[in-house]
């Protein structure tokens, strides 16, 4: 196993030259501790050929029994260590060569061989003998390449944790410099959980938490801070872990540091601070993001709140209240041109006021600060109040006798809309409640470990709790949400398990309601043409529009222009509206959730492309990984602070849920193809890439979205009901989302 980089990072030359400058000397003694770190991780075994490289410039004559003995430590041959050991060819307490000192517990650590290490552990090998170059213990050098499993095998096996190597290194710095989070995790719960070894320095007074700083390594810094870790601790340069961070230029690392409490005025000894190293090395204009993300100026002075954050949401949720109906107003009685000039200063004008002046009191954040605004639920509440407005005050008098069914119908829409907002506004998505007790963590810990997917596929690194199926970590929240399917900025709220229905009958609900109004309003023009000419004194354009094709909507037009104005807002309002109908209806029919389909059509993609696999943390040891396993490594992992860059074609698309459409066409055509494709002689039909597990036939699929899983319900009541806990039904069955590791089997599907 090549681990060629695994080693502690070192300093690039920029960084040298900031360090010579303040502290003459220490770079060379930095660089020469690192190069040993890494000089003791050379003699391995490559994962491609399987040869173990010969540092030594001599050529070193060894015995060839020990030469065999160690190969087989390092390719995981169980049997012939099991032979050589209890024949008592090897004697484990000098199974090493006396010029490399590296024990053949060290090779089978090195290269993941869990039986082969859980054995020789079982029959007396010593597990804390410091070998090679470093003084390593083999924890050293399995955690140095971030392997969970052998670290843990290991400590079971009395292996001690608090043995630093001969650079000072203990458990903690070498599972850092893995970028392994996994490993970090389990060394915080079963090491470090309850001690102080979290702040515990190397020679140079460098903390985990400086070094994972200086590795950009966001996920190790995120729960290093979360065990208490120092974050004013210097180093012997004076060096902080904001100052590392500052360095290197991760944002996200910063503005963790800067949250929990960062000094970012605190000197080095020679007296530099966080900008004056951002300045020198570039890095000036992340740490003045990270900075505002935490309320503070570029200078590093709290920002002024003009408002309360309870005040922001609410002028931003109401403006368009005020703004909708005051443009269409201007529009109606102003020349086109002169009023389109007027708008857009009003619109830019209330634009920059929102997101300099309102939106920063409650949402500190210069990507997509709009989207997760309550401005677009504004909007769209605002739309639907002028629209009811329009219907009291000018459409009910003119067309309740001609329509009275119709006026009646619209009414209850109106109330029913009102009412279902309401409840999307404050509804729970199905987050899920994150563990806090450290005993649960770490039992949840060890039964992911005995069955191999210790990993960020199956274990939440943020809220520390294994992750159920079909849920996703919403980072704005902070929690994992189940059944997760998108978040939703006209409602201003994610959608999921506990409120995917009542979403989907609002949308349903709010294009019926448009296509009733559209007709109310097209026989309002009617009757107000009929009653202009009984009305004397009044002046009432009759002029002929070629444009429109409809004598109604041009009387409209030249006399309402208000009203007419509403009327094509409203039907555009109900293009996105239709979209997203279309998109959920094949969603819920298909069994799955927006973000499944968008994982989908990710996953035919990368295979289509021919694209390896991405990386999940995983350390599961060979003889661990079952077939379910392997298969589940070829999903695309899951980023959440990867965010994609927005165009304003990608804005207005995700606006209009355009980028639903796409995504849900791509998703099924690839999908087809691939489905068409196995019908050929490839095998493609085996493929896991071509199989949607969730997918029980249309009608079992439609059922288990409809239908509450309590059977004692009146029908109706499973039907418009919403799900009240984590309960639910998938192919027919009763399921706890919450706590769902397992899906029903695919093949008992139900007709």
């Amino acid at each position: 196993m090549d681990t060629e980089g695994r080693g502690t990072p070192s300093m690039p030359k920029e960084e040298e030259q900031l360090l010579e400058e303040q502290a003459p000397g220490q770079v060379e003694e930095i660089e020469e501790d690192d190069n040993q770190s890494l000089n003791s991780m050379k003699a391995v075994v490559s994962r491609s050929s399987n040869k173990m490289e010969d540092e030594s410039e001599d050529v070193i004559v060894k015995d060839p029994v020990l030469e065999r003995y160690h190969g087989a430590c390092k390719v995981g041959d169980l049997r012939t260590v099991r032979e050589m050991v209890e024949s008592k060819v090897i004697d484990l307490s000098k199974d090493y060569d006396e010029n490399e000192r590296i024990s053949g517990l060290h090779w089978a650590c090195i290269n993941n061989r869990l039986s082969v290490v859980k054995y020789l552990a079982s029959a007396g090998a010593n597990v804390n003998f410091q070998g090679g170059d470093l003084d390593a213990t083999p924890l050293h050098w399995a955690s140095k390449s971030g392997l969970v499993y052998i670290v843990d095998a290991l400590l079971q096996a009395g292996a001690d944790p608090h043995i630093t190597d001969s650079q000072g290194y203990n458990l903690l710095h070498t599972s850092v410099f893995s970028s392994n989070i996994m490993l970090v995790i389990y060394v915080l719960f079963f090491v470090v959980d309850g001690t102080d070894d979290v702040d515990q320095p190397d020679p140079h007074f460098r903390t985990a938490l400086q070094w994972a700083a200086y590795q950009s390594d966001t996920l190790t810094v995120e729960n290093l801070l979360k065990f208490n870790a120092n974050v004013k601790k210097a180093d012997e340069t004076g060096f902080t872990a904001l100052h590392w961070g500052t360095v290197k230029g991760n944002m996200y690392v910063m503005d963790l540091l800067i949250k929990y409490g960062s000094d970012f005025f605190q000197t080095t000894n020679d007296g530099k601070n966080c900008f004056t190293i951002g300045k020198e090395l570039y890095s000036i204009k992340s740490l003045e993001d990270a900075l505002y993300k935490n309320g503070f100026d570029k200078n590093g002075f709290p920002m002024k709140r003009y408002f309360t954050p309870t005040a922001g949401k609410l002028i931003t949720f109401f403006l368009p209240y005020v703004l909708l109906p005051a443009v269409l107003f201007i529009f109606a009685h102003v020349t086109f041109v002169v009023a389109l000039l007027i708008n857009t200063v009003i619109l830019t004008l209330c634009g920059f006021a929102l997101t300099r002046f309102v939106i920063p009191s409650f949402l500190l954040s210069k990507r997509n600060s709009v989207m997760k605004s309550p401005l677009l639920s504004g909007i769209l509440s605002g739309t639907f109040t002028l629209c009811l407005f329009v219907w009291i005050i000018k459409i009910a008098p003119l067309t309740f006798t001609e329509k009275p069914l119709t006026n009646l119908c619209m009414m209850v829409l109106m109330y029913v809309l009102s009412f279902t907002f309401g409840m999307l506004l404050r509804s729970n998505p199905g987050q899920i409640p994150a563990t806090t007790d450290h005993d649960e963590i770490r039992k949840t810990i060890k039964e992911l470990l005995s069955v191999g997917k210790f990993d960020t596929k199956h274990f939440c690194v943020h809220t520390w709790t294994r992750i159920p199926l079909r849920c996703k970590y919403d980072r704005d929240t902070s929690s994992l949400i189940s059944r997760f399917d998108h978040f939703c900025p006209w409602v201003n709220n994610r959608i999921g398990l506990l409120n995917h229905k009542i979403f989907y009958m609002f949308v349903v609900l709010l294009e019926v309601s448009i296509w009733v109004l559209i007709p109310l309003i097209k026989e309002y023009f009617d009757e107000l043409e009929d009653y202009s000419e009984d009305k004397k004194g009044k002046h009432f354009s009759k002029e002929k529009c070629r444009l429109l094709g409809d004598d109604d909507l041009c009387f409209g037009m030249k006399n309402d222009p208000f009203t007419f104005l509403t009327l094509c807002w409203i039907t555009f309002q109900s293009v996105w509206v239709l979209f997203l109908i279309g998109v959920q209806t094949v969603q819920f029919l298909k069994g799955l959730t927006g973000y499944e389909f968008s994982q989908l059509n990710k996953k035919l993609r990368r295979h289509g492309a021919g694209s390896t696999t991405e990386e999940f943390f995983s350390s599961t040891p060979p003889e661990l990984l079952s077939e379910e396993l392997l298969a589940e490594l070829d999903a695309p992992a899951l980023d959440p602070r990867r965010v994609p860059q927005r165009t304003c074609f990608t804005l207005c698309s995700a606006v209009l849920g355009l980028d639903k459409a796409m995504i849900m066409f791509k998703s099924l055509l690839r999908l087809n193809r691939g489905e068409h494709s196995s019908m050929s002689s490839t095998g493609l039909q085996d493929s896991p890439l071509l199989i949607i597990p969730t997918d029980y036939g249309w009608k079992q699929n439609a059922k288990d979205f409809w239908l509450l899983c309590d059977t004692t319900l009146p029908l109706w009541r499973r039907i418009l009901y919403p799900p009240k806990n984590s309960h639910a039904l998938l192919n027919g069955k009763e399921v706890d989302y919450y706590t769902l590791y397992n899906l029903p089997d695919a093949m008992e599907r139900v007709a």
